[in-house]
């Protein structure tokens, strides 16, 4: 069992370094898309750990869906990198 816990220890520490060194993508869910009164139309959504963003794109990201994001950005997400989530 010692082997087991040390490999899921080294994968865990592997799988944090991804996503500290922004190469590992974000899960985020869309909460809302809203249009403001200059007709930009932009969505609001939740990321895995909670932390809120606003992404502007220029594809239709559907409510409630999961999506795969990478961004360079902190927030605030123009035209990221964006891919479905497969069930």
């Amino acid at each position: 069992m010692g082997g087991r816990s040390e490999a899921l220890g080294k994968i865990r520490e592997f799988l944090q370094r991804l996503r500290r060194d922004d190469v590992y993508p974000s899960v985020i869910r869309v909460k809302r898309e809203v249009t403001d009164e200059f007709g930009r139309r932009y969505v609001e959504a939740i990321d895995e750990d909670e932390k809120p963003w606003l992404i502007h794109s220029e594809r239709y990201l559907s409510p409630n869906e999961l999506y795969f994001m990478h961004t360079v950005t902190s927030s605030i997400a123009a035209e990221p990198y964006l891919s479905p989530r497969l069930r």
